[in-house]
């Protein structure tokens, strides 16, 4: 039986979706802070099972922690709770949390608590099945549902949906700037505002521009990146003094190595994961480079010895350690939101509370993600200057 076709068959063979209760909890948003969150919830839970879509690992936290659709099921607080997670994106988590919109989440099958195979405690993985087509939307098995509360990279007023919700910091999440496998050896190291604001308003600017060499004059750079519903590309923007509303050309390479570019327009790749991959496609000078802008465990992804792309420095600064951040010499970074509509009770209240209240402090700083209480600086909004305490 093929991966894509197992959760159906589990729901069918078993029968129909277990039904929601007063336990069931729907989380959605950001995908770049999602690690932290399951990881939290993982830790906080017991009699813990799961079943989600991205493929099994030897470390469960790749993939029950990394999946884009998940279902977590145990104890937590002595109570039993079943959380459906749709890591949709932070422009979309909060226009969906704060508008009241139906999300597409993953079903629980008929067996999930009773099921051995899909525990995760000590050993087991749990089951890898919920069918996600390119896309990144649940094509079969699955339901909508409104959500609890949403994560997001993105303060609200970034965004066109500005129903009143609350609006609990959370974390710094910084980002890099990455080039295409191939573009280094042409001599494409860093990226300025200027660049970037006609390299996304335009979709391609001369590769010249990065290098300075005139043979290079008729060579492109292409810009790649993610769809409308994604916080790193409205972070990116907003950063690049690019707009957070404006609309941009974006492309995907066609080939490995490269041989053309199609252009997308304003559209864009649905997770930071696939767009590290496209970045792994052989670029060249002659047939166009591109440039990207991902979150750092994305960004690892795609300058791994797989994919071989390369980092980009932002304003002539790389971006090596969260101390970088931390005392603004790098300022390509975000605020992690937690919005709710303060709506909710039982079990959807106390882990809210209990998010709100502990998710601040419940990690180290890392280079991926950065306590709110060792940050020496600050800014208002997404893009705005970055000041220092005094």
């Amino acid at each position: 039986m093929t991966t894509k076709n197992m959760l159906v068959c589990a729901a069918i063979a078993c029968g129909t979706i277990a039904t929601a209760s007063a336990d069931d909890v729907y989380l959605t948003g950001s995908s770049a802070f999602r690690g932290v969150v399951m990881k939290y919830l993982r830790e906080h839970m017991t009699n813990k099972r799961a079943v989600f879509d991205k493929a099994l690992n030897s470390d469960l936290t790749k993939s029950v922690d990394a999946s884009s659709f998940i279902v977590l099921s145990g104890n937590y607080g002595g109570n039993p709770i079943t959380i459906y997670c749709a890591w949709t994106g932070s422009v979309a988590g909060i226009h969906t949390v704060v508008e009241s919109q139906n999300v597409a989440f993953p079903v629980k099958p008929a067996d999930f608590d009773t099921n051995v195979n899909y525990s995760i405690e000590g050993a087991g993985q749990g089951v890898q099945g919920t069918t996600v087509n390119s896309l990144g939307n649940i094509t079969s098995a699955s339901f909508n549902h409104i959500p609890s509360f949403g994560f997001s990279d993105v303060f609200q007023s970034s965004t066109v949906y500005t129903t009143p919700a609350n609006d609990t910091p959370l974390a710094v999440l910084p980002f890099k700037w990455v080039a295409s496998r191939g573009a280094q050896a042409s001599g494409v190291t860093n990226i300025t505002p200027q660049l970037a604001q006609t390299l996304f308003k335009t979709g391609t600017v001369s590769l010249a521009q990065f290098t300075g060499i005139p043979a290079h004059a008729a060579n492109k750079v292409y810009a790649l990146g993610r769809n409308g519903e994604s916080g790193t590309r409205l972070s990116a923007m907003a950063e690049m003094g690019v707009g957070v509303s404006a609309g941009l050309t974006q492309y995907q390479p066609v080939g490995n190595p490269v041989t053309s570019w199609t252009n997308i327009g304003n559209d864009g790749y649905v997770s930071g994961g696939t767009l590290a991959g496209a970045l792994g496609a052989v670029t060249t000078a002659a047939n166009g480079h591109a440039i990207a802008y991902l979150g750092v465990s994305d960004a690892s992804t795609a300058t791994n010895a797989t994919n071989q792309a390369t980092e980009v420095s932002h304003n002539g600064v790389f971006y090596t350690a969260a101390s970088d951040v931390i005392h603004g010499r790098y300022t390509f970074w975000c605020y992690e939101h937690l919005f709710d509509r303060g709506d909710q009770t039982g079990q959807s209240l106390s882990l809210l509370t209990d998010l709100q209240t502990n998710l601040p402090t419940a990690f180290n700083t890392s280079v991926t993600t950065i306590r709110l209480g060792d940050m020496q600086c600050e800014r208002g909004s997404d893009g705005e200057t970055v000041f220092h305490f005094d």
